[in-house]
């Protein structure tokens, strides 16, 4: 079982998604790195996902992993290749 619910795991990242959304097209045609916006996803720790919660991380398990990604690539399909 996953150290977070799933929904307290789309809370913790929906205002970067949200503002990922708002922005990616204006990034596109300005030919803009998400820099920000990536360095907030990792201070959120997006990138210790699946890290266990006692090692730092936040134990989501790969369906928590795979839906969080999908609504990454909603907002901004660019960021989850990077």
């Amino acid at each position: 079982m996953s150290a977070f619910s799933t929904q307290t795991l789309l809370e913790r990242f929906s205002s970067i998604f949200t503002r990922l959304k708002q922005s990616a097209a204006e990034r596109d045609q300005a030919r803009l790195l998400p820099k920000e916006e990536v360095g907030e996803l990792a201070r959120l720790g997006f990138g210790a996902l699946r890290v266990p919660k006692e090692l730092g991380g936040l134990g989501a398990s790969l369906e928590q992993l795979f839906l969080l990604l999908e609504h990454l690539a909603a907002a901004d399909s660019n960021v989850p290749q990077a």
